[in-house]
């Protein structure tokens, strides 16, 4: 699902901002959070790689708009309506997108492009009829791109779900599925699920990245035994599972080693199997009221085959009583200790590459590592090899740490480090949505690497992406819009994908 048409281009109202938006957004399966209180996960915090639409504050509405933007060496004219309102406590987000081939790169974008000797790509292995991108409309589940989500209710409510694009998606404290995001591939749509219920003695939450071609499965039950308790309501305990069902192991390779796609892009794995991480957690809600929320938790969890871990933090929802205007403020904190083969948050919001390329230090007498002693191999093999590498147990810190000032500007971060392996993980955004003369929304994440020295390093490990827009007149905006996501590239390397957006929009609310 290209970005340039989901981004921001056009149709800004919608709202993924968990903090401040006067008509609540599509949660997306929010951030990591508590059982304690009223419902399921918290929807304080952030999420690192943020909802497009977030720029544009979360109004409900028409946007029409059209861009030129780049893919690739392509440039592309992209047109695109949506929309997005609720009613009551169902939301709907619609899109009806188009990229159209402006200028084809004849040496970029095809498998030819790096065939010997080289052909040259025409419009017609780009573009279906030569105008309209052939990636964006190659399998039936591209045509679920016209319906962006559907959802009932929020999270923490007695029943929610959203059907859909899912960009942030947890499952209890987020040490197994954190911040889950299915969108990150440049041309293939997924319709992810988010299920939950919640009462007050018992719940459960549920997911999976993709209902048509299910990938990655979680679930977690929780039960409150004192649910109804003065003081004692919040301590609850659950159990988790999560698996990939089809997780890569080894793929098919041609004779220069490159990875081999079917005819859909999708790498062709030799070795898939299923990958279980299960895990208990224990936590108790110390405060919980209109202006604070204080929960520690302990989660002990095991990749199977591979190595287990220990869980400890707390973390709190803070809304300060400013006259005026409204400020919030999240922290979590959270201690880890690791077995040999133990990845934290496995599952977490990058991992829809990280299936597929995962860094670690290379084992002894494998070859091809890098400068740092890293190699990549699916995330899976890669739990395996530091299981069989590393010795005695690793220790590490994860913190966030977000604030919101009156729905107008938010901003956050995130921060990973830990011995020995490239487990290091970095991410920041800030939104400046509520201005009406301008609109801004940025992040920044990289993932696996080894020391704060590495942590701003752009390469394929790093994934970017910004929005502006300035208001001309009326309701008339000029924006530009940069972004980078995963793809299998016409060679069949894992890689990333610069596209770059300028054009105009036009807002109209209901």
């Amino acid at each position: 699902m290209p970005l340039v048409r989901r981004v921001l281009l056009l149709a800004l109202l919608t709202t993924t901002a968990a903090f401040a938006q006067e008509t609540p957004p599509p949660d997306s399966g929010s951030t990591p959070g508590s059982t304690a209180g009223t419902g399921a996960t918290s929807i304080s915090g952030q999420n690192t790689i943020p909802d497009p639409w977030t720029a544009f504050g979360g109004q409900q509405g028409l946007g029409v708009g059209i861009g030129i933007g780049k893919i690739g060496g392509d440039y592309w004219a992209s047109t695109q309506i949506n929309t997005d309102f609720s009613i009551g406590k169902v939301g709907i987000g619609l899109a009806l997108p188009l990229d159209i081939l402006v200028w084809n790169d004849e040496d970029s974008g095809c498998a030819g492009a790096t065939a010997s000797p080289q052909v040259k790509c025409t419009r017609d292995d780009k573009a279906i009829g030569g105008w309209i991108r052939r990636p964006s409309w190659n399998e039936p589940s591209d045509f679920f791109k016209l319906i962006r989500y559907v959802r009932y209710g929020h999270k923490r409510d007695p029943f929610y779900v959203q059907v859909g694009q899912q960009w942030s998606a947890s499952i209890g404290h987020g040490t197994i599925v954190s911040r889950y995001n299915n969108t990150l591939n440049l041309d293939y749509t997924k319709v992810g699920v988010a299920l939950d219920v919640n009462q007050p003695f018992f719940g459960f939450e549920t997911f999976t990245n993709d209902v048509l071609n299910p990938q990655v499965i979680a679930g977690r039950v929780y039960v409150r035994p004192l649910g109804e308790t003065p003081f004692l309501s919040g301590w609850a305990i659950g159990l988790t599972y999560a698996g990939d069902v089809q997780a890569p192991f080894y793929f098919q390779r041609d004779a220069t080693g490159n990875v081999v796609a079917d005819d859909h892009g999708h790498a062709i794995a030799t070795d898939a199997r299923v990958q279980s991480v299960g895990g208990i957690d224990m936590e108790f809600a110390v405060l919980d009221n209109s202006l604070i929320r204080l929960v520690p938790y302990v989660d002990f969890n095991r990749i199977f085959g591979a190595g287990n871990g220990l869980h400890a933090g707390v973390f709190s929802d803070i809304h300060l009583p400013v006259p005026i205007i409204d400020v919030s403020l999240y922290a979590k904190l959270e201690y880890r200790v690791m077995g040999d083969g133990y990845i934290p948050a496995y599952f977490d919001s990058q991992y829809e590459q990280t299936r597929n390329t995962y860094f670690f230090l290379a084992p002894a007498g494998v070859g091809g590592a890098d400068a740092n002693g890293n190699i990549a191999a699916p995330k899976a093999l890669a739990a395996r090899y530091i299981k069989g590498e590393t010795t005695g147990v690793k220790q590490g810190w994860y913190g966030e740490l977000a604030g919101n000032i009156g729905g107008f500007v938010t901003i956050g971060g995130t921060l990973q480090d830990y011995q020995d392996q490239p487990g290091g993980q970095i991410g920041i955004y800030a939104t400046i949505p509520n201005f009406s003369l301008v609109k801004v929304l940025g992040y920044y994440t990289r993932s696996n690497f080894t020391g704060l020295g590495e942590a701003f390093k752009i390469d394929d490990r790093s994934l970017l992406g910004g929005t502006v827009a300035f208001k001309v007149f009326g309701p008339i905006y000029l924006s530009a819009d940069f972004r980078r996501q995963w793809e299998l590239d016409p060679s069949g390397v894992f890689t990333t994908k610069d596209t770059y957006q300028f054009g105009a929009m036009s807002l109209f609310h209901f």
